[in-house]
């Protein structure tokens, strides 16, 4: 299913792959990326990325966004997970020359606040089964 600019996507779900804990943007698929009718964004730019985030994943990128772009809420929404793709709603050259650089920060922050929630949300499981 296609995202419509939300990180929340309409459907994260892959049947076999679990999701990653990490997530790293490792390139831009120039195969998806393209040109839209909209007239606000006149581009779908996707990156992939090395594994299909978590819906908690997902979120806490939301607020490391919106918490990294304070003064631009445009671009808030200008951010979606898609499966195994980061898209941004946006100008290509924009985007290279202004926004991947905090979207990347917005990743390892991503990383580094889920990694603390997975190791406590482990910790507790291993309280619970003594």
């Amino acid at each position: 299913m296609k995202s419509k600019g939300r990180f929340v996507p309409e459907s994260n779900y892959h049947p076999i792959a679990r999701p990653a804990v990490e997530i790293q943007i490792v390139g831009l698929n120039r195969d998806l990326t393209r040109e839209t009718k909209k007239a606000d964004a006149r581009y779908e730019v996707y990156f992939d990325l090395s594994g299909i985030p978590s819906q908690a994943w997902t979120k806490i990128l939301a607020r490391e966004w919106k918490r990294l772009n304070p003064t631009e809420p445009r671009l808030w929404d200008r951010v979606a997970i898609n499966n195994q793709y980061l898209v941004m709603y946006w100008p290509p050259q924009e985007i290279a020359q202004k926004h991947l650089p905090n979207l990347k920060l917005a990743v390892a922050a991503t990383n580094k606040t889920h990694r603390k929630s997975v190791d406590k949300q482990a910790g507790t499981a291993q309280k619970l089964k003594r």
